[in-house]
């Protein structure tokens, strides 16, 4: 809701910089929210997937802005359905690396683990920009390091 509000203090017709009208190039939408069940993390993750893939049918590229970090897997695998495994820059105050968060294989903290074990993204060439926020234990960082992950620090 907060990205919505402020895009509508945008004016869209002209690029200074660019010199380019943007929408006149492109046809843009704002495909909505995605429905997902709160109940399940799993459907959660399928649902999006769908959403995702409606949202790219035919060629057309999806951006999602705002939302739960989890959504980046259903994300990724989305665009890797049709592109082939994608270069990652990761924005970000948490690694999102690991293993489990509370004893759960998929959660905000290990999408990036899960996207790498998936072959999701293109070896030596996905980045972390931005890390500063608090770790539980140095073996967070080493863990970020290990084999299912080490590849993301390009």
């Amino acid at each position: 809701m907060a990205v919505r509000q402020a895009s509508r203090h945008l004016r869209p017709e002209y690029h200074v910089e660019l010199d380019i009208s943007p929408f006149t190039a492109l046809q843009v939408v704002d495909a909505g929210d995605v429905p997902v069940t709160p109940y399940s993390i799993d459907t959660a993750l399928g649902q999006i997937t769908d959403h995702a893939r409606d949202v790219a049918h035919g060629g057309r590229r999806g951006l999602a802005i705002g939302g739960d970090h989890t959504i980046a897997l259903p994300m990724l695998r989305t665009a890797v359905a049709e592109h082939g495994p994608v270069a990652l820059v990761h924005f970000d105050a948490h690694l999102d690396t690991w293993d489990t968060y509370f004893h759960a294989p998929t959660t905000h903290g290990t999408v990036f683990r899960r996207a790498f074990e998936e072959a999701l993204l293109i070896e030596g060439h996905s980045i972390h920009v931005g890390i500063r926020g608090p770790v539980y234990d140095p073996a967070d960082l080493d863990a970020d390091a290990c084999p299912a992950s080490s590849r993301f620090r390009g």
